[in-house]
C-alpha cells in the first residue's frame, strides 16, 4: 500500500515540475505544427490582447524574379488562396487572393486584402514583370472589421495585373520592408 502512495506522489510530484518547468520565464519556444493542421487552423487562436498567434510558413519563402514565388495555400476559412510575403524576421504579411488563383493576366482588377504586422500607414508599390512601375487601382484601404485571421493591420488594394510573368509587390510600414511575388499566367483564352 506505501509503494502505491509513494509512486502517485511521484508522479504527481514530476507532472508539477514539468508544468512548472513549461511556464517558466525563458522566451517561448515555437509551437509545435501538427502535420496535417493547415494553417488557418494552427493561427486562429488569439494570443494575450487578442492579437492572432503567429501563423506558420506557408512554405518557403518567395524571392525576386519568383525563384520562387511566394508560397500560397487554400484558406479554408474563406475559401480563397492565401499568400505569404517574404519579411524581416519579427514581421510578417499575409494576403488573401480575392481572385481565381492560379493568377492569369487581364485588364480587371484583382482584389488583395493583407494582414501586415508593423506601424503606421502602409505604402504599397508594384513592379511589373519586365522591370517597370506598376499602379495600383485602387488602396490600400484600411480595414476595420475583418474575419482573416493573421497578426498585423488589414488593409485592401486593387491591381491590374494585365501582363504574365512574376510581379512583384513591395509593402512598407515605418521602415519595415516586406515583398511578395506573384506569378500571373497568360490571359485565358476568349470564347468566341
Amino acid at each position: 500500500m506505501r509503494s502505491r502512495a509513494t509512486s502517485a506522489f511521484l508522479v504527481l510530484g514530476i507532472a508539477s515540475a514539468l508544468l512548472l518547468a513549461a511556464c517558466g520565464t525563458g522566451a517561448p519556444g515555437p509551437s509545435p505544427v501538427p502535420p496535417s493542421a493547415t494553417s488557418s487552423e494552427t493561427a486562429s487562436a488569439p494570443v494575450a490582447g487578442g492579437t492572432p498567434a503567429p501563423a506558420p510558413s506557408l512554405g518557403q519563402p518567395g524571392a525576386a524574379g519568383c525563384a520562387p514565388a511566394s508560397p500560397t495555400a487554400l484558406d479554408p476559412a474563406s475559401g480563397f488562396t492565401e499568400v505569404q510575403g517574404t519579411a524581416p524576421a519579427g514581421n510578417s504579411v499575409y494576403g488573401l487572393i480575392m481572385s481565381p488563383f492560379p493568377l492569369a493576366a487581364s485588364n480587371t482588377t484583382s482584389k488583395f486584402v493583407w494582414r501586415i504586422t508593423g506601424s503606421g500607414d502602409l505604402t504599397v508599390k508594384v513592379k511589373r514583370p519586365d522591370g517597370s512601375t506598376g499602379e495600383l487601382a485602387w488602396g490600400p484601404d484600411d480595414h476595420e472589421d475583418s474575419t482573416y485571421n493573421r497578426p498585423g493591420d488589414e488593409w485592401g488594394t486593387g491591381i491590374i495585373l494585365k501582363d504574365p510573368g512574376c510581379w512583384e509587390l513591395n509593402f512598407e510600414r515605418a521602415g519595415v520592408q516586406s515583398t511578395v511575388y506573384l506569378v500571373v499566367g497568360p490571359a485565358a483564352p476568349t470564347a468566341g
